[in-house]
């Protein structure tokens, strides 16, 4: 009996013993797996954070290329049809381009209702760009006419516009990195700020989100119908990322061994053996977590190490713990390498403060995180400029644990903005500063001037007749002359001097702290002697001549006023020879204010019609019989009178309005003509060769036929120089007036250089001698023979001759002995009105030497020609 009762308690001591056995080991399974599969839905919530890292980084790619896009638009028309080009290049669906009020310039696709539009109240993406700040649409936009996309909104620096474009998320590649996941029945959806999918993947993924709710998620990972739901923050925007699963497959690694519980508790008779399968099954299991893990860490590491941007994470005392392959080019450092160092080992050292500020800041909590860019020194010593992000990661307990850092390469975009600062201060052919800089340095000169002792000069120069060389041997010779003029100056000058191009042919030299006006005219000196030296370009040998204006700093002068007063000096230079320079004075500025009124007049003048035409005979020498006029411009000023060309001429040809006045004067000829229907003689005028190559031909056939005027009544005069300088266009609109039955004569005919060889090449038909050979006829041998050969000239080519200022008569005896038929001058009349004129025969005509029969009328326009005397 004692026996069974000791074998009962074995039996039972041993059952309780084997019981004890199976309920630890069951509590032990059990509890590790909780553990596991707390452990996996961390890692799963994690897998959305490192992904939404990953977009981040995505976006500031996006960012890079909008901002590329926005460079290459810098330097063009703001169009739709530039916007379309680049939209297209860079990959963009849609874009938009709006000043720094928020309308929009414009569109691509191009949409006219949109042009002018202000989007800022819209949308309050586009109110933070034009803060400053990139920004991200909060929802999804949809462009005319296109499929839904999301748009990133990018400030302009320097017109503090925006430029905004974007695309569908659904053909990018966040698509294929939504879907792929080791984890069975993964969904990713990519929201914006109003829950509504921007990009989702994953089998079942749709734009419902089937349910789930993103700002729910956000507080941590919920389960809702068996699903496990996850969210994080796309920083720097108002998107989140989601991520879902089955529950049972995010946790399948540890629940895959519940079963052993059971089976340790089914077979308490076997603890040994089943204690030491559910030690195999556990280890397994743990394994597949270990390798489920390893698995999501390659994940994340490839994103990483393939992101389009450097990216690292970084400990907390600042060394690199995992940099990518992007990070290690840019810096030209291998990944070993840069994990021996920290971000102060390669950060340029005026940029080291303040990074450990910010990084400061960042641990104590005051800031989440910081943007801004900074230098790094490359392995090759070359500096590097980027834009950093850098935020801090803390653990579920809110401890920090690292940085991460993410590098975008800024030195091209930094050279190019350091090359447009150059271009809008220096002038791109020379080197020399431009106009914004000359004006600012003095500027600064004038206030040192007030401080020091000494003088402040300005010298404004220029080449004279710098066009011809342009004209004969092209742009390219002209631009390689600038870049030797411009080398000779800064050679001539002192060091402490500034030279400047101001366009064109105009330099500006700017003489600080001279003691006295002989030294500031000194160096000037130098610079014509060095300019003036002769120069080879492009095997030519040149010489050209050099003119100034010099101007002394006042103490009330500002910079456009002493700019304005050498500017002065040298127009005076130009009109007393050119080759010289002057000083400026103060009676320079008041001929400057009077140009400057008469200019004004003079716009106002031919608006309102206040010109007209006196006539002066041309005769016959032999019996002094009119035969034709020449007209001579007068202008009725309403307060002053009648005017004569001398006083408003010359500010016409500056001024270019000697165009306009020059159709004045042929439309009253015209009408002058026209009123005389029946006769025969003819009427010239004179032409400014300005007007010669731009359509003349057609204006002298349109208001020929607006008078009714054969164009065998009219005839033009062009002065010597003109009729040598005129090539292609305007040589062939000489030869077509020519063609029209227009008589063409040389004026000032012996006033210029190789004039025989002029009137054998071009198709004038007559020749008015200069009054500056009349005036000598009788006083020197020379000038008679001269004023004989041009006259047997004349003959021998059957033109037709007029010699101009005759005023005596001894002098119309003596041209009329050397062969001239046609004269001109006050011995016969002077000029008057329409209504004093006496008008000669109907059938008196200009005739060439040798056919007296034949006789044809003259007339001048002196508006577009130098004044002649009368």
């Amino acid at each position: 009996m004692l026996s069974v009762v000791r074998t009962s308690l074995r039996v039972t001591a041993a059952a309780l013993c084997w019981a004890a056995v199976v309920v630890v080991a069951a509590s032990t399974v059990a509890n590790s797996q909780s553990q596991g599969r707390d452990a996996l839905v961390v890692r799963f919530a994690g897998r959305a954070e490192t992904s939404a890292e990953f977009i981040s980084a995505y976006g500031d790619d996006i960012f890079a290329r909008e901002q590329r896009m926005a460079n290459a638009l810098m330097n063009k028309a703001t169009t739709s049809a530039a916007l379309i080009r680049e939209t297209e290049r860079s990959g963009f669906t849609a874009a938009l381009l709006l000043d720094k009020r928020g309308h929009v310039l414009s569109s691509s696709p191009a949409h006219p209702g949109l042009h002018g539009v202000n989007l800022a109240p819209r949308s309050s993406y586009i109110t933070a760009a034009l803060a400053g700040s990139q920004s991200v649409s909060t929802d999804i936009l949809s462009a005319p006419g296109l499929v839904p996309i999301v748009a990133f909104a990018l400030p302009l620096e320097g017109n503090g516009g925006v430029l905004t474009a974007g695309f569908d998320f659904e053909h990018s590649p966040l698509v294929n990195f939504l879907a792929v996941s080791s984890i069975s029945g993964t969904q990713g959806y990519l929201v914006d700020a109003a829950g509504t999918p921007i990009v989702f993947g994953g089998d079942g993924a749709n734009t419902s989100l089937n349910g789930v709710d993103p700002d729910r998620a956000l507080s941590g990972p919920t389960v809702v119908d068996g699903r496990l739901i996850v969210s994080a923050p796309i920083s720097g925007t108002s998107w989140r990322l989601v991520l879902t699963a089955p529950e049972s497959a995010v946790v399948s690694p540890a629940t895959s061994s519940d079963w052993v519980a059971w089976l340790v508790l089914g077979v308490a008779a076997l603890a040994t053996l089943v204690g030491l399968v559910v030690l195999q099954l556990v280890g397994s299991s743990r394994r597949r977590v270990m390798d489920a893990q390893a698995q999501s860490e390659e994940q994340f590491r490839l994103t990483i190490d393939h992101a389009p941007i450097g990216m690292s994470l970084v400990d907390l005392d600042g060394r690199f713990l995992r940099p990518n392959s992007q990070m290690c080019r840019m810096l030209g450092y291998e990944a070993s390498e840069l994990s021996t160092m920290t971000f102060r080992d390669i950060t340029h050292p005026d940029d080291v403060e303040m990074d450990s500020g910010l990084v400061r800041k960042l641990l104590n909590g005051l800031i989440p995180h910081y943007e801004r860019e900074k230098r790094y020194i490359r392995c090759d010593g070359s500096t590097l400029w980027v834009r950093l992000s850098v935020s801090l990661v803390h653990n579920a307990a809110g401890k920090p644990l690292h940085f991460v850092g993410q590098v975008q390469d800024m030195t091209e975009m930094r050279a190019a903005q350091e090359n447009l600062e150059r271009r809008a201060l220096y002038d791109s052919l020379t080197g020399l500063p431009n106009r914004g800089l000359l004006v600012d340095r003095l500027t600064h000169a004038l206030v040192d001037h007030r401080r020091d002792e000494g003088l402040l000069a300005v010298a404004f120069c220029d080449l004279d007749h710098f066009k011809r060389v342009n004209d004969s041997l092209g742009h390219h010779a002209g631009d390689l002359l600038l870049q030797e003029v411009a080398l000779r100056l800064q050679d001539s000058v002192r060091g402490s001097d500034t030279v400047a191009r101001m366009g064109g042919d105009e330099f500006v030299i700017i003489l600080p702290r001279v003691t006295s006006l002989d030294l500031a005219t000194s160096v000037l000196d130098r610079a014509k002697l060095s300019v003036e030296r002769p120069i080879e370009i492009d095997g030519h040998l040149l010489t050209v001549s050099f003119s100034a204006g010099l101007a002394v700093g006042g103490p009330d002068d500002s910079a456009e006023m002493l700019l304005r007063d050498a500017d002065s000096a040298l127009y005076a230079a130009k009109k007393n020879g050119r080759s010289r320079w002057e000083i400026y004075t103060a009676a320079m500025r008041s001929h400057a204010l009077l140009h400057l009124s008469v200019e004004g007049e003079l716009h106002v003048a031919i608006e309102n019609d206040e010109f007209e035409l006196h006539y002066q005979p041309i005769v016959t020498l032999a019996d002094r019989r009119t035969v034709a006029f020449e007209a001579l411009l007068r202008w009725r000023h309403p307060t002053r009178g009648l005017l004569l060309p001398a006083s408003f001429l010359d500010v016409a040809e500056e001024s270019h309005l000697i165009v306009d006045l020059g159709q004045v004067v042929l439309r009253q000829a015209c009408q002058f003509l026209a009123r005389h229907p029946d006769e025969s003689w003819r009427v010239f005028v004179n032409v400014a060769p300005v007007q010669l190559g731009r359509d003349f031909n057609g204006v002298v056939r349109r208001e020929l036929e607006a008078a009714g005027v054969p164009a065998s009544r009219l005839g033009l005069e062009i002065t010597e120089n003109g009729v040598l300088n005129a090539a292609g266009s305007s040589l062939t609109e000489m030869q077509e007036l020519r063609d029209m039955g227009i008589e063409l004569l040389m004026d000032d005919f012996g006033t210029g250089y190789s004039a025989l060889s002029s009137v054998l090449t071009t198709p004038i038909t007559g020749i008015k001698l200069d009054r500056s050979f009349t005036a000598r006829l009788g006083q020197d041998e020379a000038s008679d023979r001269i004023t004989s050969t041009v006259a047997d000239l004349v003959a021998s080519l059957g033109a037709h001759g007029v010699v101009e200022g005759i005023e005596t008569d001894d002098q119309c005896s003596r041209a009329l002995h050397h062969g001239w038929v046609h004269g001109q001058g006050y011995l016969f009349a002077r000029p008057a009105p329409e209504a004093s004129l006496t008008l000669p025969d109907a059938n008196a005509q200009l005739v060439s030497p040798g056919h007296a029969a034949d006789e044809v009328a003259e007339a001048e326009l002196v508006s577009l020609s130098p004044p002649s005397p009368a």
